[in-house]
């Protein structure tokens, strides 16, 4: 009997392979079943008809709500780098009320947001909702990498707690172990890197020891540690590799150099790149723009395909202010990655300081709607002011806050593009609205307080509002400006001229402070030229 049975499946698996796609698709008549969908959809897909496939996948997820299949079309349009595509795929997954599973839907999102697009916040939103329905070890596991690279190490640590609790592993102990260095609870690191030591002499949590004992000056110790790292990787050059990294993170830059030059003779290929491309970011963060762009092309000439480096490169010509450098790596950033916003995003700017309005407009344009954060929708603004455009930089900037009502950055803009327009009792509504949710917001105190005096209204309030800012930012050379302006205003000119020179001192060719400084200087009588005035 079971080799009759047999006889009749392996006749029936003939049959169906033996079909072209064609006939398999007619032979299921007007009842399509599951089975034979889903295995038309695989053969499409094997054969390279990916948009048929997917089709054929997305519809059979929309009726059956089945997670697998969501999470199917989502994975395709991932293998293609299309990250829209696919999240919209999940979203669509999550809104079906037949979708049973959901839990693997928000999970997927999560990674995508965290992932691809450094998305924290929204990253942090879907995988809560997947733990809200199943409380699964790598849900937990992405949450706190989620927190902690969001630096809100104290929740990483109690999802640490959490996993601990589950089953003692010794990365779970690392993990937790640097949350407490960076919460200086140094005790409570030290003893979760023994465990991790203890339970599988792991690497790094040894090479962690030993450097916090290098700092305490207690030499045997670290050695102790080292030659762990060292016994459990034999002839690698990581202990020093990550002592390096550890020096970075702790902005311990200078030293970090040191050792990653010391590596870099030892090491090639992508470990190589990966070095050069460490040593470049801390040439950043040390603002030495040139070594960051000669080390980074170092990097590029290993891997012409590394988009980090590219990128890197271009934001270090942008802080250099050589324009037409970051435009030509900005571009080749996006002939490697088409899809890489951010680089969009600074690709724009630079066009905006070329005064290549158009340019920038149309980088901007090619940006996903998906993608349109507060940042696009401020820079866009920035744009159409800078072309003359003020009431289509409003209107950008109003539909920026219909998708973020709140965002204190953008109706800040809004209120300088009114008041460039003219409408100052408009201007002063939004700048009070923001001052009710964040009353010590310093850009607004000041914005209200220098509106006021440039109007001669409430000079009292104007200079209290200024007071406010300055008791946040002393040096800010704008903030002393619209203060001493205030007390130009109310004839207090001594007092404005001291003022006026600490601001300019710190801002000599800002046109309006020099404007500022005329009007005060005329006021004293003083018949001194404004750089003549500042250089006594």
């Amino acid at each position: 009997m079971k080799n009759f049975l047999r006889r009749i499946f392996v006749c029936f698996c003939v049959f169906i392979f033996g079909c072209s796609s064609v006939n398999l698709y007619s032979a299921s008549g007007p009842e399509k079943t599951f089975d034979n969908e889903f295995l038309k959809g695989e053969m499409l897909l094997k054969s390279g008809e990916i948009a048929e496939a997917v089709s054929i996948f997305t519809d059979l997820a929309e009726r059956t709500g089945d997670a697998y299949i969501y999470l199917k079309v989502a994975n395709i349009y991932r293998r293609s780098d299309d990250y829209a595509k696919a999240m919209e795929v999940l979203k669509r997954g999550v809104s079906n009320k037949n979708t049973s599973q959901k839990h693997r839907l928000y999970y997927e999102m999560s990674k995508i947001s965290y992932e691809i697009f450094q998305d924290f916040e929204n990253a942090e939103i879907y995988v809560k909702k997947a733990l809200n329905e199943a409380r699964k070890t790598e849900y937990l596991e992405l949450l706190a990498e989620i927190y902690q690279d969001s630096n809100d190490f104290a929740s990483a640590v109690s999802i640490y707690n959490e996993l601990i609790k589950r089953q003692d592993e010794g990365k779970y102990f690392l993990q937790r172990g640097k949350l407490y260095l960076y919460l200086n609870l140094n005790v409570k690191a030290i003893d979760d890197f023994k465990r991790a030591v203890e339970i599988e002499n792991n690497t790094e949590a040894a090479l962690l020891l030993a450097d916090i004992y290098i700092k305490r000056g207690e030499k045997e110790q670290a050695i102790r540690y080292l030659e762990i790292a060292q016994d459990s990787h034999p002839g690698l050059i990581l202990p020093e590799l990550k002592l390096a990294e550890l020096y970075q993170n702790s902005g311990r830059l200078e030293e970090a150099l040191d050792n990653y030059e010391s590596v870099l003779a030892q090491v090639d290929g992508e470990r190589k790149v990966y070095v050069l491309k460490q040593m470049g970011n801390i040439y950043l963060r040390l603002g030495e723009y040139s070594s960051a762009i000669d080390t980074l092309k170092k990097a590029y000439e290993i891997n012409n395909d590394d988009t980090q480096s590219l990128f890197y490169i271009a934001v270090a010509y942008e802080a250099l202010e050589d324009w037409d450098s970051a435009a030509k790596y900005y571009k080749r950033t996006l002939e490697v990655r088409s899809d890489y916003t951010e680089a969009k995003k600074r690709l724009a700017y630079v066009y905006l300081q070329k005064k290549e309005f158009n340019s920038a407009l149309e980088i901007l344009s090619t940006i996903s709607e998906v993608y349109r954060d507060i940042d696009f929708y401020r820079l866009k603004a920035g744009v159409l002011e800078e072309r003359g455009s003020i009431q289509e930089a409003i209107e950008t900037v109003n539909d920026g806050l219909k998708e973020n009502p709140n965002s204190t950055s953008l109706l800040i803009n809004k209120a300088f593009l009114l008041e460039k327009a003219g409408d100052y009792e408009e201007t002063v509504k939004i700048l009070k609205r923001i001052l009710e949710n964040e009353p010590d917001n310093p850009a607004a105190l000041n914005f209200l307080a220098y509106l006021y005096a440039e109007n001669d209204v409430n000079l009292d309030e104007a200079l209290n509002l200024v007071t406010r800012a300055l008791n946040q930012d002393s040096e800010n050379p704008a903030y002393l400006d619209t203060k001493a302006w205030i007390l130009y205003k109310k004839g207090e000119f001594e007092k404005a001229m001291v003022l006026q020179k600490k601001a300019l001192n710190q801002a000599p060719e800002d046109k309006e402070l020099r404007e500022h400084m005329e009007a005060i200087l005329k006021a004293l009588e003083i018949e001194k030229s404004v750089d003549e005035f500042i250089k006594n």
